[in-house]
């Protein structure tokens, strides 16, 4: 029972943190997806497509973005109020992150 088997240490490697071996090409594609949804504004009149959180359909091939809408109201910093295009409002705010630009 005193003897018990060894490991040598010069094989053992430290221990790292995930995050912390990513590489520079991924960390700066991450930096390119944060920038690119912090600088996402819209403005009144604005045609934009909302992202559906719950598909009608349930499959993988489903449309994941429903509209267009048009933004109505600027209420925060990146939140807005959806219109359709024939003018009836759309119920709740929405954020900037769940929205993206629609072009004609």
């Amino acid at each position: 029972m005193g003897n018990a088997p060894q490991l040598p240490t010069s094989t053992l490697k430290p221990v790292t943190k995930p995050y912390t071996r990513l590489s520079n090409t991924s960390n700066s594609w991450l930096r390119h997806i944060i920038e690119e949804l912090q600088n996402r504004q819209f403005r009144c009149g604005d045609l934009v497509l909302r992202y559906a959180s719950q598909p009608r359909e349930q499959s993988k091939l489903s449309h994941k973005w429903e509209g267009p809408y048009r933004v109505k109201k600027v209420v925060g910093q990146s939140t807005y109020e959806l219109e359709e295009l024939d003018g009836k409002a759309v119920p709740r705010t929405w954020h900037a992150s769940k929205l993206c630009k629609y072009y004609v």
